[in-house]
């Protein structure tokens, strides 16, 4: 009996210390999962995740939560919102990675080797690292799955996709939700570089306008002022304007003013 204990021990030691991507790589067959901790807020039924404003005691069992929910929902739905773990199943093709579907609660789907649970910071790393490549709702899912993670600083390595103009559209638009979420003076101006890129795809563009447009306390406005004054796009500069008549903002209203005097 000692010695199988300390034989599982041993292996246990051995794949803490191995990597992640290691770890998926010597795994058998095509469909490979892990779990790993949500973030404090975050609980799901399998269909959908919900990340609640509220996560006092007994937040998951309130009949109406305020905040943000990703996936499908069903009318008149009376399943438990189960409080974490993240479930993700990868699907791998010729050795590489091209499928991720991230879940929280329910029954996910049985993988062909489960890697069990993933430190949160590792899932998130590993996560970011790979969206940048997937198309489709794959690379949305690696990066909501970084996104609910119970780890910090993601945002950072979010500005970083939503900057790459060679990463994917989902991981980029995807990154710059998440990154708009993040209530810093740097976040901001993240954004207002992915906006004034002339590189970036127009889609992702429009989505650094809307979301700096969202900015509490006007805290977007000056960005948006920038495009307008300095975007070589005619539709950019367009949507920026738009986006500032909505505001109220008397920044807003000036800069009408000069446009209109052809200042």
């Amino acid at each position: 009996m000692k010695t199988l204990i300390l034989a599982l021990c041993a292996a246990s030691q051995v794949a803490a210390a191995q990597s992640l991507e290691s770890r998926i790589a010597a795994a058998k067959g095509s469909r490979i999962g892990f779990d790993f901790t949500t973030r404090r807020n975050v609980c799901g039924n399998g269909m959908n995740i919900r990340i609640s404003n509220d996560s006092s005691s007994g937040w998951t069992t309130r009949t109406v939560r305020s905040g943000m929910i990703i996936g499908r929902t069903v009318s008149g739905d009376q399943s438990i919102c189960e409080e974490g773990p993240g479930h993700v199943l990868l699907t791998r093709t010729d050795g590489r990675v091209t499928g991720v579907v991230v879940s929280v609660g329910g029954r996910p789907e049985r993988p062909d080797t489960q890697l069990g649970a993933i430190g949160a910071p590792e899932a998130a790393r590993y996560l970011l690292s790979i969206a940048p490549s997937l198309e489709g709702w794959s690379g949305d899912n690696a990066i909501t799955g970084a996104a609910i993670a119970d780890s910090t600083n993601n945002w950072r390595r979010m500005l970083e996709i939503a900057r790459d103009n060679n990463a994917s559209e989902p991981a980029r638009k995807t990154s710059l939700f998440w990154v708009s979420q993040e209530a810093t003076v740097v976040a901001t101006a993240g954004l207002s570089d992915v906006a004034n890129d002339d590189r970036a795809n127009m889609a992702v563009r429009k989505d650094a306008l809307f979301f700096l447009s969202q900015r509490p306390g006007g805290g977007g406005v000056p960005a948006l002022i920038k495009v307008v004054r300095e975007s070589k796009s005619a539709a950019l500069r367009k949507e920026a304007i738009w986006h500032l008549s909505q505001s109220r903002d008397p920044r807003a209203m000036d800069l009408f003013e000069q446009l209109l005097a052809g200042r």
